[in-house]
């Protein structure tokens, strides 16, 4: 923290937080060029980039879901200091950090999900959907899709590992879509029923 004077290490946590919490794909060049106009270190290479990679590495620690109560916070502390800095420098840098983290917590969680998507598998990057209703057909004359409304689906699909985009389209009638929906909120109830990592 040494390089950054009094001012800038006031703003640094808050600026470097705020570029975590975006889930596009990062331009890893336009982010470095943000921060070093905005505290005039070249954070590409040498002690800024060790500095910025430990100010991420803290950011997400303390925005994860197993940062509460006292202990976590001890523990946090106790890696700070195990790191070689002055008690009173860890103590500083950990009430920064969680004074620019934890009002975007949710935020930074949703980004860290999105970026280790990006490098595992395919993900969805965003939908739109548009409803459709079919007052005739020369191939299904008198069949029930006649005069049903139909919900179609655009999904934006990115490829894992790349800047590579594809889009998916679904078209689902009424009974589909309910079920569609009752299977995704059952299997968000079986995510928020699981117990978080590090947690007995």
């Amino acid at each position: 923290m040494s390089l950054l004077d009094d001012a800038g290490r006031g703003a640094f946590f808050g600026c470097v937080a705020s570029q975590l919490c975006s889930t596009s794909p990062p331009v890893v060049e336009e982010r470095l060029k943000s921060l070093h106009e905005g505290f005039g270190l070249d954070f590409a290479s040498g002690e800024p980039a060790a500095l910025l990679l430990a100010a991420k590495l803290v950011i997400c620690r303390v925005a994860s879901r197993t940062y509460e109560g006292a202990s976590a916070k001890a523990a946090l502390l106790a890696d700070l200091v195990a790191a070689g800095l002055p008690q009173a420098a860890a103590e500083w840098i950990r009430e920064a950090a969680q004074a620019a983290t934890l009002p975007c917590a949710a935020q930074l969680r949703l980004a860290q999900g999105h970026a280790a998507a990006a490098f595992s598998s395919d993900y969805l990057q965003d939908f739109d959907w548009q409803l459709n209703y079919v007052l005739a057909s020369s191939t299904q004359s008198g069949l029930p899709l006649v005069g049903t409304p139909l919900v179609q689906l655009q999904l934006k699909v990115r490829k894992a590992g790349t800047d590579a985009e594809a889009i998916e389209r679904l078209e689902l009638a009424p009974a589909e879509l309910d079920a569609a929906i009752s299977t995704l909120g059952a299997a968000v109830s079986s995510l928020r029923a699981l117990p978080e990592p590090g947690v007995a």
